[in-house]
């Protein structure tokens, strides 16, 4: 989605805009409840955005993992 979007021309009118993504991502697991997958998701998602925008970033609780900017 992210070298996709990156990839698609975007003017409006005579202004040329080029589009991000950030994700944040989280693998279920036991013990936690739909709403905690979704906090620590949100979380992960800000921390992208925090740091530079347009990555992927991967829950804290499970490692520390964000993709390189695609800048």
């Amino acid at each position: 989605i992210q070298l996709r979007l990156q990839a698609m021309p975007c003017r409006i009118g005579t202004v040329s805009l080029r589009p991000t993504f950030s994700a944040g991502v989280t693998i279920w697991q036991p013990g936690h409840d739909l709403e905690r997958s979704i906090t620590d998701a949100d979380q992960a998602l800000y921390r992208a955005k925090r740091e530079g925008r347009n990555r992927i970033v991967l829950d804290e609780s499970i490692g520390n993992t964000t993709s390189p900017s695609m800048n």
